[in-house]
């Protein structure tokens, strides 16, 4: 089963009628925005890539017109779902027996194994819970030069402090625009109270003697929220920095026109830990220093807060609090090696803004509706309507995507970040303490 990769989907054996529902919810509610804000020339309140939809925000209907041609566009794809619903019998893409096995992994009473991924990209390896836990103390939460084990009440009080800092620092930032301001206060509202978790990957390729790669996921965090913040400010003056390089194109053409003597060899280095080596004092006070630089040389952006933008990213380096198991933790040294998260979608938008742009986002199954089959039931009754110009009772739409979203797969069915402990070896037995649950 493992052998399949990780990314390998299993086929579903049904057609899920919710699949259809949520395709045209999301896109009702996407022309509905589209069309109460047509008039609206003013895009300072939006950023791609850093955004949260409004949790209470639900916008009002569109034209008559426009919500008649929903309604017709939903019912047609229905109509679609259904006649392949009862003419297709959907034979399975794996085995009987790895299909069994893989319910069996997802229901273990016992929680006896688990699957983790296996680092450099080579699959997926399965573990004995025990021998996992253990071995992540040993090799890693141990270390108290790194990592400082916290009762539960003191790791929950932490985080409410960077809470309560991060929402100060918010609202003393000036230089930030409203389309910065309102992503941090509704990811600050959306991601409250809720800590990373430590996992780990196997390193196999460094058999016999197998290691494991310590990660801090702090997706849906407070944390993330400003790491993401963080990034976007800095990438604007990343281009200053001596070792930058664009991207790969930029890379051979650096390597083209580089002359090398007959004899030059060629060497590779590599950091052992890396993430939990970086003195932290002193990458903030190079980043300071880097900052202070730009401002001299005339090269940093003018509304660039200085304190400010080292302040958040002490707070993000000063407060990866996470949880393992029945036990919290603080790490006191280095930074937190995450998984970022990928977008949803990636497109090539070219000169198309967000505001002529609409996406069909739909969930792929092999046996169900096509592309091409969305493609024709939107242009029968949204493409022209939803192309006309505002002033004509449309949207200005200029282009149409149809993006198909994987179902889940074999790592999305089989892993979890939050450790699944066995009865009698929790994580805290190997610490010799009893942990402090409030």
């Amino acid at each position: 089963m493992l052998n399949l990769g990780s990314k390998f989907c299993p086929r579903q054996l049904y057609l899920n009628d919710k699949v259809i529902d949520n395709h045209v919810d999301r896109l009702t509610k996407n022309v509905r925005t589209k069309f109460l804000f047509r008039d609206d020339e003013d895009d300072s309140e939006y950023i791609q890539g850093l955004y949260y939809n409004s949790p209470n925000f639900e916008p009002p209907p569109a034209s008559d017109e426009m919500e008649a041609g929903l309604k017709q566009y939903r019912k047609d794809l229905q109509q679609l779902h259904k006649r392949l619903r009862r003419r297709n019998t959907i034979p399975p893409n794996m085995p009987s027996i790895q299909q069994s096995l893989m319910k069996r992994m997802r229901n273990q009473p016992n929680n006896k194994l688990m699957i983790l991924d296996a680092d450099k990209n080579l699959g997926q390896a399965v573990a004995d819970t025990t021998y996992i836990t253990r071995r992540a103390v040993i090799e890693h939460l141990s270390n108290e030069d790194v990592y400082k084990k916290l009762p539960e009440r003191q790791a929950r009080t932490l985080q409410r402090g960077f809470e309560i800092m991060m929402e100060s620092s918010i609202n003393k930032a000036d230089f930030i625009s409203p389309a910065e301001r309102t992503f941090l206060k509704r990811g600050l509202q959306k991601c409250k109270a809720t800590l990373s978790r430590f996992y780990m990957t196997a390193m196999v390729h460094k058999l016999p003697s197998i290691q494991h790669r310590p990660i801090v996921a702090n997706c849906y965090t407070p944390q993330h929220v400003l790491s993401r913040w963080l990034d976007y400010t800095l990438k604007q003056v990343v281009q200053y920095v001596g070792t930058y390089i664009k991207d790969s194109s930029e890379l051979l053409d650096k390597l083209e026109s580089l002359n090398l003597p007959p004899n030059a060899r060629l060497f590779k280095a590599d950091a052992n830990k890396m993430y939990t080596c970086i003195d932290t004092k002193h990458g903030l006070d190079i980043l300071k220093q880097f900052l202070q630089e730009l401002e001299v040389e005339g090269n940093l952006p003018l509304h660039f807060d200085i304190d400010l933008i080292v302040e958040a990213a002490s707070l993000v380096t000063k407060s990866n609090i996470f949880e393992f198991g029945d036990c919290f933790f603080l790490q006191q040294r280095g930074c937190a090696m995450d998984t970022s998260q990928p977008p949803s979608v990636t497109t090539n938008q070219d000169d198309t803004s967000l505001r002529q742009l609409i996406i069909l986002h739909h969930v792929y199954h092999s046996h169900g509706i096509s592309r091409k089959e969305i493609r024709a039931a939107y242009d029968k009754h949204l493409g022209s309507l939803l192309s006309r110009d505002t002033n004509d009772g449309g949207l200005g739409i200029e282009r149409t995507i149809v993006a198909f979203h994987r179902p889940p797969n074999l790592r999305d069915l089989l892993q979890s970040s939050k450790l699944k402990q066995v009865e009698g070896s929790e994580v805290s037995t190997y610490f010799g303490v009893e942990v402090l649950i409030i």
